[in-house]
């Protein structure tokens, strides 16, 4: 991952660069159609626009799913968007709830630190790639990857895992039954990238254990019966796009609140609404990005 400050610094200089008025603060608070545009209320004024577009990304909003008993749990409980300095995890009893490409980030921190005790629930095991092969950096064959058609990327990804990681089901890691390449294009679902993590599941310092059924006051516990007494549990659940509010009356989203053209594409139930960045792609966001500005410039520039 791109460190935080590279990633401010790069968005405030490209905003520096575009010469382009932005405002920050304010809170768009409604969307409808008038006539020939779109008219936003915000929480100041109203604004109306030929094209609106949307760029929020669909990991606006930090998605911790209601479980049995939750509200009554007296420990310390976060989503994985809220970690912060691992180092207070030190000698702490830790469960992380999920394996994906946030919880795997999570697990590689703690790897680095000495949590007391690390347990890992798991639904479906997570598709996992090495950060590098043989030196070199995964994510540089990004192009390569999403070059392949989806049934040569599945055995691919796996095949890889098996490679460098072995059999980890012996550990109670188990495979989702459709392959990394499929959820990510359907399901948005992202890698877990190994940093440290996978080592120390095989070495016995973190425990995998299954999905959990319910809180208690000082105890969670799993669908199997078993127990355990966290002090922290970070929950690695995902993320939503937030944009149902806002947008629910126009039929521009899936059920999952995603819109239904998430890159650029024209959306002719609603001509001049636009969708960027609600697509992860193997080359990342920002690449994702850029194809889709050109998209939309492109038919805004048609349109006359």
């Amino acid at each position: 991952f791109l460190r935080r400050d590279t990633v401010v610094d790069y968005l405030e200089s490209y905003a520096a660069d575009l010469e382009v008025p932005v405002r920050f603060g304010v809170k768009v608070t409604g969307i409808q159609r008038a006539g020939a545009v779109w008219r936003l209320t915000t929480d100041d004024q109203t604004h109306e626009a030929g094209h609106v577009i949307f760029a929020t990304g669909r990991d606006r909003i930090p998605h911790m799913p209601v479980w049995k008993g939750r509200d009554d749990f007296t420990g310390e409980l976060i989503h994985a968007a809220d970690l912060g300095d691992v180092t207070r995890l030190n000698n702490k009893r830790v469960l992380v709830i999920g394996a994906g490409n946030s919880g795997g980030d999570v697990l590689n921190h703690l790897a680095q630190h000495e949590p007391a005790e690390v347990l890992i629930s798991v639904r479906h095991g997570p598709a996992i790639v090495p950060t590098r092969v043989f030196g070199f950096p995964l994510h540089r064959a990004a192009n390569l990857f999403a070059a392949l058609p989806v049934v040569a990327l599945d055995p691919t990804f796996r095949l890889m895992q098996w490679l460098f990681f072995g059999n980890l089901a012996r550990y109670g890691l188990t495979s989702h039954p459709d392959g990394g390449g499929t959820r990510l294009l359907r399901d948005g679902v992202a890698f877990a990238m190994d940093d440290g993590f996978v080592a120390a599941i095989r070495d016995g310092r973190f425990k995998v254990a299954e999905d959990v059924a319910e809180f208690r006051p000082d105890t969670v516990v799993f669908k199997d019966g078993r127990t355990f007494r966290p002090d922290t549990v970070i929950c690695a659940t995902g993320y939503r796009t937030g944009l149902e509010p806002l947008l629910g009356h126009l039929s521009a989203l899936n059920d999952g609140g995603v819109p239904l053209h998430p890159t650029g594409e024209v959306d002719l139930a609603n001509k001049g609404l636009w969708f960027i960045g609600y697509r992860p792609v193997f080359q990342g966001y920002f690449h994702a990005a850029s194809a889709s500005a050109r998209r939309i410039a492109d038919a805004i520039l048609a349109q006359g």
